[in-house]
């Protein structure tokens, strides 16, 4: 975990969750991140799940709306998350591949995060 404080109003959290291997033998890292801003008011953040090829190219990342929906794990390929305000407990996996979008339902309503 990479934590630094960018100013007073603002900070960057990362996270390396590790790396998935897919079917057809393909390695894929993972990687979290957010960035908060105005710490002393109203904060607000921009979060981000990162994949990178076996080369550390960067293939596309997830844009999501708020911190709580990011994961907390990869394990055996799957993601998991654990956003503490739904009902549903989410796991996707990659072992077929990266997913063009996916479903982080929160209460019965689907939330389709594609992949940018």
């Amino acid at each position: 975990m990479v934590k630094k404080q960018i100013t007073k109003n603002d900070e960057f959290k990362g996270s390396f969750l590790g790396r998935v291997k897919t079917k057809t033998g393909k390695t894929y890292f993972i990687v979290k991140s957010s960035y908060i801003f105005n710490l002393n008011k109203s904060a607000t953040a921009e979060s981000q799940i990162f994949v990178y090829n076996y080369k550390n190219e960067f293939v596309g990342y997830y844009y999501l709306s708020n911190i709580n929906q990011l994961p907390w794990k990869l394990f055996h390929n799957k993601l998991y998350f654990n956003n503490k305000d739904c009902r549903e407990k989410i796991i996707v996996d990659f072992t077929t591949g990266i997913p063009n979008a996916i479903n982080l339902k929160c209460n019965g309503v689907d939330d389709l995060i594609e992949l940018k």
